[in-house]
């Protein structure tokens, strides 16, 4: 009887190994979740939603002329705004956990946009301090984009982004005091709010087309 090496059987075992029959072939690290041009709009919306909350800043002593409150009274916007914020920080980011976070970043965006027209539209103290409270409020969007950018990066650009995104929360700040007296010179401290809402809305649209759909993060445990 003619001798037959099984070699042939062991190598064809071996190749059916490696190309999935018992293992899955590793995933190419060169093609990233995130985009540049992803992350560069989730800076700049980052940069704009924060900006909302500075925007007040210089604008206080006309706002008090117009509305007829005392200087001192009218500082109590700046303090209503952080408010709105922190409650922001412990009722509305934990739900990027566990809702679709696409869709909450557009809803804040959009409600952003609402409040702000409310603050544009303000005829008395009380509309003008609850709404500066939805202002702060909705400005949390930014805790929620940087999560989410998190999420969509592969571990190699993760760093990078984050870093990327978050320098858009340190431009928003530095550049909020003289966007919104530049504005404010040309038309009004309610011009300010009222193109600041326009911009929001269109950003949302932008990232409306440009963000991948997200499904509700998957549920931490055991």
């Amino acid at each position: 009887m003619p001798f037959k090496s099984r070699a042939p059987v062991k190598m064809e075992i071996e190749a059916e190994k490696s190309s999935g029959g018992y293992t899955q072939a590793p995933q190419p690290r060169d093609t990233p979740k995130l985009s540049r041009y992803q992350t560069f709009l989730f800076a700049i919306t980052c940069a704009m939603a924060v900006a909302n909350v500075y925007f007040a800043q210089p604008l206080l002593e006309s706002m008090a002329a117009s509305l007829s409150v005392s200087p001192g009274t009218i500082g109590v916007v700046v303090t209503a705004t952080q408010a709105g914020y922190a409650v922001g920080l412990l009722f509305i980011v934990p739900l990027g956990d566990l809702l679709n976070r696409k869709k909450l970043i557009l809803t804040q965006m959009l409600l952003s946009a609402l409040a702000l027209c409310a603050v544009g539209l303000s005829q008395d103290w009380g509309m003008l301090l609850g709404s500066m409270v939805l202002v702060g409020l909705m400005a949390v969007v930014v805790q929620v984009v940087v999560a989410y950018a998190a999420s969509l990066a592969s571990p190699e650009q993760r760093g990078e982004a984050v870093g990327t995104v978050t320098s858009g929360v340190v431009l928003g700040i530095l550049l909020a005091r003289f966007v919104s007296g530049a504005v404010a010179d040309l038309a009004g401290w309610r011009g300010v709010y009222f193109v600041s809402a326009a911009l929001m809305i269109g950003m949302a649209l932008v990232l409306m087309r440009a963000m991948p759909a997200s499904t509700t993060p998957p549920a931490k445990g055991g």
